[in-house]
């Protein structure tokens, strides 16, 4: 994903890629896969071959021909805002905050990357200057991640002054491609400390910077609580965030307004870090059965102050602001528990769901689904406490527009009333299948609904195919 700032030349514009017809499963977000896979995508123009470097141009020849085409490409394309960049800052004074800008009123899709990719330490680590792991002896890359740091502390002040500039925003995204998740498990010693009697449990998780993150916070919220910005055409909104309190505080400063005209709604949070946070932390299991192997591994201290499952309903208080939706994605590490969601849409449903690692019954489930409307259907590492997986399959089987589906790695909750169908994975960390399910009957109706998508001349993912072929 290039910056907005590296289309600007003069006197052309430089697209790196010319629009394909259709979306392609590699460079595009899953969540938006759910909404285009086997549909149109929007068209894009005919530009000329650079001989010299390969990329598509075009020149512009006059002043309006160059307004003109500002206003069409940046309708078509994210403007993508490198926060961690250390000349993103006057990039963005130049080109989007200057009075006489020529990009700014166009700009109809909004992309903040916070930060660069899931290194180790992250910019966001206190401790990264002494923290154990690949590359923490560098010093060029210490100093880089120094930079990066200084960067996004001198960007986030300016969000706000930077989105009133653009007036026509229908798609905000804020990216965070990081995953955080604990080292390992920690053993205090019998005196609740590591060795010294002073340092406990809580005091062993990684370290971020807190500071940092609430920056990230009251930045991220001023978007939408500030009486400067307009957002009346926000229709998309796709937000990957630290932790569940972050939704909280956000959700709360989404106006009913913005939140009814909402139509495309994404949440994530990436902190995994401490019990529940990811099924690989299970590998320690030692066969009790009232344990899940992973109590051992400790939180950050950003979810010791403020824990995921705390601020859940928060997440799903928003959703339920959210009446118009067609499409919802929720990826979560902590599995995020809908029975808190209390959604009542003045559509019969949504059109798109998206789910990776939730905790729901099956009436709830069907209760977020249009039944004639239903398009695609992305749901893995999702468990059900009531019901079974063979009625939303033979739900989804009916709905004569499902054209995708993807699930992976479903099961029924042991503490559940579902769990006498929970077939047993003695190994979850590294044992994973379509679905866990002693049930006939739930393989009768998975295999029912992939013909039924098939036959509609549908996609299903390749591990639904091995599953039919098996």
């Amino acid at each position: 994903m290039s910056s907005i700032f590296s289309y600007i030349a003069e006197p052309r514009f430089d697209i790196l890629e010319q629009r394909n017809q259709y979306y392609h499963d590699d460079n595009i977000h899953p969540f938006d896969l759910v909404r285009y896979v086997g549909r149109p995508g929007p068209f894009g123009y005919l530009f000329y071959q650079n001989a010299s470097n390969g990329n598509l141009q075009l020149r512009l020849v006059c002043r309006a021909f160059n307004r003109a085409m500002t206003r069409t490409y940046f309708k078509l394309k994210d403007a993508v805002i490198y926060a961690w960049k250390a000349n993103e800052v006057q990039n963005i004074r130049d080109f989007i905050m200057d009075e006489t800008s020529i990009i700014a009123p166009f700009v109809s899709r909004l992309v903040i990357m916070l930060s660069l990719d899931d290194r180790i330490p992250s910019l966001f680590d206190l401790d990264r200057l002494t923290r154990r792991a690949p590359m923490v002896d560098d010093l060029e890359y210490q100093n880089e991640l120094d930079l990066m740091n200084t960067s996004l502390r001198a960007f986030l002040p300016m969000l706000e002054d930077m989105v009133v500039r653009l007036p026509r925003l229908e798609s905000i995204v804020v990216s965070m491609p990081e995953e955080w998740r604990s080292d390992g498990p920690a053993y205090p010693d019998s005196d609740g400390g590591s060795g010294s009697g002073e340092e406990k449990i809580e005091d062993l998780g990684p370290i971020k910077e807190l500071d940092l993150l609430e920056l990230v916070r009251i930045s991220m919220a001023t978007i939408f609580s500030s009486p400067r910005i307009s957002l009346n055409f926000l229709t998309y909104l796709r937000l990957t965030l630290p932790s569940a309190y972050d939704f909280a505080i956000i959700g709360s400063k989404i106006s009913a307004t913005v939140a009814s005209q909402l139509r495309h709604l994404y949440l994530e949070y990436i902190d995994g870090t401490g019990p529940g946070g990811d099924r690989h932390y299970t590998q320690h299991w030692q066969g009790d059965s009232d344990s899940e192997g992973d109590e051992d591994h400790p939180f950050s201290n950003l979810q010791n102050r403020f824990p995921n499952t705390a601020y859940m309903g928060d997440m799903c208080t928003l959703i339920g602001r959210c009446h118009n939706l067609e499409s919802l994605g929720l990826h979560c590490t902590q599995p995020i528990n809908l029975d808190l969601l209390d959604w009542r849409p003045n559509s019969p449903g949504l059109k798109n769901l998206y789910l990776a690692r939730a905790i729901t019954s099956a009436d709830k489930l069907l209760s977020l689904l249009s039944p004639d409307a239903i398009t695609a259907f992305y749901v893995r590492d999702v468990s059900l406490i009531s019901g079974t997986w063979g009625s939303v399959f033979d739900r989804l089987c009916s709905s004569p527009s499902l054209i995708y589906v993807d699930v992976y790695n479903i099961i029924y909750d042991k503490y559940g009333e579902s769990a006498p169908y929970a077939e047993h994975n003695n190994r979850p960390w590294e044992n994973v299948s379509v679905m866990w399910s002693d049930r006939d009957e739930d393989s009768i109706s998975l295999s029912d609904m992939i013909h039924a998508v098939q036959a509609r001349k549908g996609k299903v993912s390749p591990e639904l195919e091995q599953e039919l072929g098996d």
